[in-house]
């Protein structure tokens, strides 16, 4: 009889997941786990396809010129400026 191969580690998935806990409206609740049943699909799964069809991404770039701890500050009008702990 032949032998049916396990998944091992390797054949795992390599995407990450977030746990999520969220407040909604009944309504809005009940209209997601009819949509999921319907479809056959988890509720991560059906938030997630919503998510990445509906949400804009955002690109967030890293700024040197703000530095949070350091030793000079820059003020809401762009003047840098020593910290008071300094």
């Amino acid at each position: 009889m032949a032998r049916t191969k396990r998944p091992s580690v390797d054949d795992a998935t390599t995407t990450t997941t977030q746990r999520l806990n969220v407040q909604v409206e009944s309504s809005a609740y009940e209209r997601l786990v009819i949509h999921c049943l319907k479809s056959k699909k988890g509720a991560g799964e059906m938030v997630t396809e919503l998510i990445n069809a509906n949400l804009r991404q955002w690109r967030v770039q890293q700024n040197d010129t703000a530095r949070v701890g350091g030793k000079h500050r820059l003020d809401s009008d762009g003047q840098e400026r020593e910290s008071a702990a300094a």
